[in-house]
């Protein structure tokens, strides 16, 4: 045996095989179709919602994809019911060339309708927005830290509800077929 051999005992991959055989079923070439059946109206709703739910100022452009900002995406709260339970929040301290900083991690398991995910939020003390003004990082005493966490909290929320609804990396043309095709084109300076 070489050492990049994975040895399985047989009764794991009997399971294994159990399993795929079980998944393959009648029951599930079923539940295939009745998707497949539906994914066109689910993609029109979804794009219908998107639109009048959020603003195109609300994506964020990364190169060719764009992704909804944690502010974008609790508009979607609107009209989905998220459900965020075990919440876990940790707060990190560390020094750097700039002196003291941290950063508040936020976890939760997020789920909408039977699905489910694990999901953080991170915020810190030298992200730009609340750690920097006027070009300079500011003191810890000029930081509420309540907006830091309040930050890494929204960022978790968000992540989760982009996670469930698929809304991560959409390529931007996609973006701006949904929108052209909808009447709401706005304009993306972000």
């Amino acid at each position: 045996m070489n050492d990049m051999e994975l040895m399985v005992p047989a009764d794991v991959e009997d399971a294994q095989s159990a399993t795929i055989v079980e998944r393959m079923d009648e029951s599930f070439v079923q539940k295939v179709e009745e998707i497949a059946k539906n994914i066109v109206p689910v993609r029109q709703a979804m794009e219908k919602i998107i639109t009048e739910l959020t603003y195109r100022d609300d994506w964020v452009i990364f190169d060719d994809k764009v992704s909804l900002s944690s502010a974008g995406a609790g508009r979607l709260l609107k009209a989905f019911p998220f459900k965020f339970d075990k919440w876990h929040q940790n707060k990190e301290e560390w020094q750097d060339d700039i002196g003291p900083a941290y950063r508040w991690i936020y976890q939760a398991e997020c789920s909408l309708w039977g699905s489910k995910v694990l999901v953080s939020g991170k915020f810190s003390t030298r992200d730009k927005f609340l750690g920097k003004a006027h070009g300079e990082w500011r003191s810890l005493s000029e930081i509420n830290e309540n907006d830091i966490r309040s930050a890494a909290q929204h960022i978790c929320v968000g992540a989760g509800i982009k996670e469930l609804l698929g809304l991560r990396g959409v390529p931007k043309s996609e973006l701006d077929r949904i929108f052209k095709s909808l009447d709401r084109s706005g304009t993306q300076t972000k």
